[in-house]
């Protein structure tokens, strides 16, 4: 059996060690909050606080409202759930964090904002936090400060570092924090917006295997305050293995600690709700809850597969969203601004390409067989991909790649494919993916999947339905080529509308398949 190709621990090794020499001093102090100016205007008679809650690098799958069997492992996301609407199809814009959140906070997709990869979105175009601002909102940020725009501590009037979050990762900081610019905001008289950001259960996990350049790296670059032990650590043999990852022992440790983190990060979310509700301002206020994007896994994160791209999107606004359950409608990334805009009433900025979803919630329907539009689709992007590397800067990787998602079809274009190239990220550096392709040798469907992840193809198509793992590519059977059809022609308007910089070579994928 031909043996895959393995991204071994020496090829890595040279690269960190060519880029250790100048990391020793690279240290930034964190930046206070930075004092405002008075907002242009004042906001509207009883204007709702809005609470934007997200966690980094989780599945969709992964609370128990969206189906984990891991008894007790979200109780707080779970009770935000049952109190609020959860969409059942609901997406990101883009499976990695920088281009995520600023599709959350531009209702633009990226060609459009500018923010490809980790691209900062172009000069003048509007924000959400920004545009809140400016109408009399106080706002706020908790952690994701260099991946969510605007990216100026000044932009801002209550600007927390990761650091003094415990990395990101620290319960009790999110609720002194929290607490702290709510009851601010209420001194001034202002409704607010904070955009808390927890950055578990993003790696390195809890628990995980030390790497060998951690006591280095360690040294040369400390990190400041550590994150808190987990309230619980999650056992292997309990964790669900999905689909499109095989069962090894590895896969499962790995899985374990993953969990882990998840539980940590819902604690998080409980303790931001709580002091929410100490300060009195839950009745007035919208909680949207979201994952930036799928768990660093092969196959999810950083990929256009359901496992990267789709999302546990809860909102809950007392009195005015009931508790149920949304299948009616598929929510994407850019569409989060608008919606909040509309329930702020202030009227969208020009260029916002994203559609409120708030009317479709304020009369949810009730019926278990409700069914997502059909004609909804939602269009995915990945243009760059990040590897962090030990004692280097970020290194970015061109991967242009789009996809097509519908109620019943995936559909992905992968323009890098078809080469020589392979995928690198940033899913490959822990314990899964090396288990992968060790196994690989002495397991064909292992070795399959492996190389599918390397090399990818030019066009996948799945039956989300029948596939929900998306392991069976539809793209030559002949049952399915009105399917394809359909979704080529869908794909290609929206990046003919968007302009998008793939267009050309997309056009000229398809003119090849013509002949």
């Amino acid at each position: 059996m031909r043996k895959v190709k393995r991204i071994g621990c020496s090829a890595l090794a040279i690269i960190a060690t060519a880029g250790a020499i100048g990391i020793i001093a690279a240290r930034i102090p964190p930046t206070p909050p930075t004092p405002s100016p008075a907002p242009a205007v004042g906001a509207p008679r009883g204007a709702p606080n809005i609470l934007f809650l997200t966690v980094d690098d989780m599945n969709w799958d992964s609370t128990g409202a969206y189906g984990n069997p891991l008894r007790g492992i979200t109780p707080n996301i779970d009770a935000l759930a049952a109190s609020g609407a959860r969409f059942e199809h609901a997406f990101v814009t883009s499976p990695i964090c920088q281009p995520s959140r600023s599709a959350w906070m531009t209702g633009r997709y990226p060609p459009s904002s500018g923010a490809v990869g980790f691209l900062p979105i172009n000069p003048g175009v509007a924000t959400l936090p920004e545009t809140l601002r400016n109408a009399g909102w106080r706002i706020g940020i908790l952690a994701k400060n260099t991946h969510t725009p605007p990216l100026e501590p000044e932009a801002w009037d209550y600007w927390i570092s990761p650091r003094d979050l415990g990395v990101g990762r620290d319960p009790e900081a999110y609720y002194r924090h929290t607490r702290q610019f709510i009851e601010d905001s209420q001194r001034a008289g202002r409704p607010f917006f904070l955009n808390a950001n927890i950055q578990d259960p993003h790696r390195p996990f809890p628990e995980g295997r030390r790497a060998w350049w951690g006591d280095l790296l360690d040294f040369l670059a400390p990190q400041g305050e550590m994150p808190p032990a987990p309230p619980r650590f999650v056992k292997p043999a309990s964790v669900p293995v999905p689909g499109y990852l095989p069962d090894l022992p590895e896969v499962r440790e790995e899985l374990s600690q993953y969990y882990t983190a998840v539980h940590r990060a819902d604690r998080s979310v409980g303790r931001i709700i709580q002091a929410l509700r100490e300060t009195g301002a839950e009745q007035n206020t919208i909680v949207v809850f979201a994952s930036d994007n799928g768990m660093a896994f092969p196959f999810a994160k950083q990929t256009l597969y359901d496992a990267g791209l789709r999302t546990n999107l809860i909102v809950r606004w007392p009195g005015r969203v009931p508790g149920a359950v949304v299948r009616s409608v598929m929510p994407s990334g850019v569409d989060i601004m608008p919606t909040l805009l509309e329930a702020a009433k202030l009227p969208a900025p020009r260029g916002m390409e994203g559609q409120s979803f708030l009317k479709a919630i304020a009369k949810i329907p009730q019926s278990a067989g409700d069914q997502p539009r059909r004609s909804a689709a939602v269009v995915g992007y990945v243009d760059r991909v990040d590897i962090k590397l030990p004692l280097i800067p970020r290194t970015e990787l061109a991967y242009p790649s789009r996809s097509l998602t519908t109620p019943n079809t995936l559909y992905i274009w992968n323009g890098w494919a078809g080469g020589a190239r392979e995928f690198l990220s940033e899913s490959q550096t822990g314990l899964t993916y090396p288990a992968m392709t060790k196994a690989a040798d002495r397991d064909a469907q292992v070795a399959a999947r492996v190389k599918l992840y390397l090399t990818r193809v030019p066009e996948e198509l799945f039956d989300r339905r029948a596939d929900p793992d998306s392991l069976r590519n539809l793209v030559n059977d002949p049952g399915s080529a009105a399917r394809l059809a359909a979704a080529r022609r869908t794909l290609l308007a929206h990046l003919e509308r968007t302009r998008d910089p793939q267009l050309a070579a997309y056009r000229a994928y398809l003119a090849s398949m013509q002949k």
